[in-house]
């Protein structure tokens, strides 16, 4: 009786090593899948960073910010696509797709999870990944200053 409880013990541990496996290696396959943008903070915002780890099949992104300043009531961040003017999806005349509008907590910091442009499938057609501050009335207008963005 002691041996069939060890066997069954056995297949039980067995099994759950097998589904912990299979999780794992799930894990590792959407980790090599996604994009990791890391934007660095300009003189507008020297200590700010943020990444955000892009889905390209889910279109989905999580957005880590960092040390950015917070804004008065009538002001947005809004997170740019910069892809250029002669590519496939509509943009602004600087050549960039608004992506997210946020704000930050009072310690500069957000994290969150965001839907993503098309285009993101095509990730050569993504020259840089950029930070604004905006009016909050008209964020699209994008005339404010660059406040992070990612590296050459």
């Amino acid at each position: 009786m002691l041996g069939t409880a060890a066997a069954a013990l056995i297949v039980a541990l067995g099994a759950n090593n097998y589904r912990l496996w299979q999780s794992l290696k799930e894990t590792q396959e959407q980790s090599n899948q996604a994009l990791v943008y890391s934007l660095q903070g300009t003189d507008n915002a020297e200590q700010a960073s943020a990444t955000v780890v892009v889905d390209p099949e889910q279109l989905e992104a999580v957005l880590n910010v960092e040390n950015l300043p917070p804004l008065p009531a009538d002001k947005v961040y809004v997170l740019w696509t910069v892809v250029g003017k002669e590519t496939p999806y509509p943009t602004d005349e600087k050549g960039a797709i608004l992506t997210q509008v946020f704000r930050v907590g009072n310690q500069g910091e957000v994290l969150e999870k965001i839907a993503l442009p098309e285009v993101y499938r095509s990730k050569e057609l993504i020259a840089k990944v950029a930070v604004t501050l905006e009016d909050r009335a008209a964020p699209e207008r994008h005339i404010g200053p660059i406040m992070m963005i990612t590296g050459s």
